[in-house]
C-alpha cells in the first residue's frame, strides 16, 4: 500500500517534471482543504494561570500547527481543529482526575528524579477514569494539549506524550513556551503523534535552520547529551522528511512515514465521538 493509500488520500495526476514532495503532491496541493486528515485538539489548562482570552490563545496554537507540522518542502501533514478549551478556574470545578488536576500545584520539577513518573501516572489515571468531568480533561476523542507549570525548569516542556497504548497522544507544554518558543508544538507533537526520536545535529548554527525534531541533550543511543559533542538545537525550522539523520548516527529518521503510519492508529483509536472510553486498565 502507498502512502497516499495509507493516508486515505487520492494522489493528484502526475505530470512529467512537476517537482513533489516525499508523497508525491504537486504545489497545487501544498496547504490542507479536503485533502488531509483532520485531527480535533482538546486544549486543558492546568496550570493556575489565566489568560485574557484562552480561546483565542489556543486558536493560536492550532494556527502555529498547522503553519509548522509540514514536511521539508512546506506540506501540511494534517489539519488540526480546536475542539474545546478548559480554562484552570474549570478545572478545578470538575470532579475526578484527581493527580491531574494536582499538576498544576505541584511545586517540583517533573522531568527530574522519582518526580518524572507523575505525569504520566496523573495522565493513565484520567485516561481510565469514568467520573464526571473526565472526558473533558482527558477526551478519548481528541488530541490531549495540557498547558502546566514544569516548575524549577524555565520553559520546559515535559516529556510524556502518548497513553500506555500509543495511541491516543497528548502534549504537555509549559505555558511559558506558548507561542512557538522554540518550535515547541510541532516538536512536541512530533513526538506524542508518531513517537519521534530526537536527532543530534553538528553543524548548525544557535539559530541556524535545523530539524524539528533536533535537540541539545540526549538522543536515542547517545551515552551524553548531543551538545557534549558540539551539536545544537538550532530554530527546529526543517519539516519532517523520511531522509533525516542524527551526524553521530548513518541509520536515516524516517519520519514521514512513521508519521502516516500512526495517522490510521491514531484516527482509528480516537474513534467516533460519544463511543464509550475504555473501561479498565486490563483493556489497553
Amino acid at each position: 500500500m502507498g502512502l497516499w493509500a495509507m493516508f486515505g488520500l487520492v494522489a493528484p495526476s502526475a505530470l512529467a517534471g512537476t517537482p513533489t514532495d516525499d508523497w508525491g503532491r504537486t504545489d497545487t496541493t501544498r496547504d490542507c482543504h479536503d485533502n488531509c486528515r483532520t485531527f480535533m485538539v482538546n486544549f486543558v489548562v492546568l496550570a493556575p494561570v489565566t489568560f485574557p482570552d484562552a480561546d483565542a490563545k489556543m486558536q493560536v496554537e492550532i494556527d502555529i500547527l498547522n503553519k509548522h507540522f509540514r514536511t521539508k518542502e512546506g506540506y501540511q501533514l494534517f489539519n488540526f481543529v480546536k475542539k474545546r478549551v478548559t480554562t484552570y478556574e474549570e478545572v478545578q470545578n470538575l470532579r475526578g482526575c484527581r493527580k491531574l488536576k494536582a499538576l498544576g500545584h505541584l511545586k517540583h520539577e517533573l522531568d527530574s528524579g522519582n518526580h518524572h513518573g507523575e505525569r504520566k501516572k496523573a495522565i493513565d489515571e484520567c485516561f481510565a477514569s469514568d467520573d464526571r468531568g473526565a472526558s473533558v480533561l482527558f477526551d478519548h476523542h481528541a488530541i490531549n494539549f495540557y498547558v502546566f507549570d514544569n516548575y524549577g525548569s524555565r520553559g520546559s516542556s515535559g516529556s510524556s506524550h502518548h497513553t500506555r497504548s500509543k495511541r491516543w497522544p497528548f502534549l504537555l507544554v509549559d505555558y511559558e513556551r506558548l507561542g512557538h518558543m522554540q518550535a515547541v508544538e510541532e516538536h512536541e507533537m512530533g513526538h506524542a503523534f508518531a513517537g519521534l526520536e530526537h536527532v543530534c545535529v553538528l553543524d548548525v548554527a544557535a539559530k541556524g535552520p535545523s530539524p524539528i525534531m533536533a535537540t541539545p541533550h540526549r538522543w536515542p543511543g547517545g551515552t551524553s547529551s548531543c551538545a557534549a559533542h558540539g551539536g545544537r538545537m538550532g530554530d527546529r525550522s526543517i519539516g519532517f522528511s523520511d531522509e533525516a539523520a542524527s551526524h553521530l548516527e548513518s541509520v536515516p529518521h524516517r519520519e514521514i512515514s512513521q508519521i502516516v503510519a500512526e495517522a490510521v492508529k491514531v484516527t482509528n483509536a480516537l474513534g467516533a465521538e460519544g463511543s464509550p472510553p475504555p473501561g479498565s486498565p486490563a483493556q489497553w
